[in-house]
């Protein structure tokens, strides 16, 4: 009699887990440890939302929910004050004045006589 093979299941994709533990993350100073915090960020960014999701507690939900209703309120009033556009800066860049024009704005300011001797044209005589 021949032997029959039922097909087996497919094999889910496994994700490792990752236990959110902040305090693995500092050293005995308390200061974060980059390269520990950096690898948990890199695995974290491989799950899918539901999956990051069971990484939190419920109170670390209700802070998380309530630091993204802050920031959406943020960015909801920015945009009221300047629209969906950055605030325009407007360059007034003046074309290149010839040395008669430089001379004409010196001598309406300090008169004629004075420009003469600033310019090099005549000298003072005392």
């Amino acid at each position: 009699m021949p032997k029959t093979t039922t097909p087996s299941p497919p094999k889910k994709l496994r994700v490792p887990k990752i236990q959110n533990k902040p305090i693995e993350h500092r050293n005995a100073t308390g200061y974060i440890r980059p390269v520990e915090t950096q690898e948990f960020i890199q695995k974290a960014a491989l799950l899918t939302p539901k999956e990051r999701d069971q990484l939190l507690t419920p109170s670390e939900k209700v802070k998380a929910h309530h630091l993204k209703t802050q920031i959406e309120e943020q960015v909801r009033s920015n945009l009221g004050k300047t629209g969906f556009k950055p605030i325009e800066k407007v360059q007034h860049i003046k074309a290149p004045r010839t040395p008669e024009e430089v001379e004409a704005e010196l001598a309406a300011i300090v008169g004629k006589d004075q420009a003469e001797v600033l310019l090099g044209k005549r000298k003072l005589v005392n």
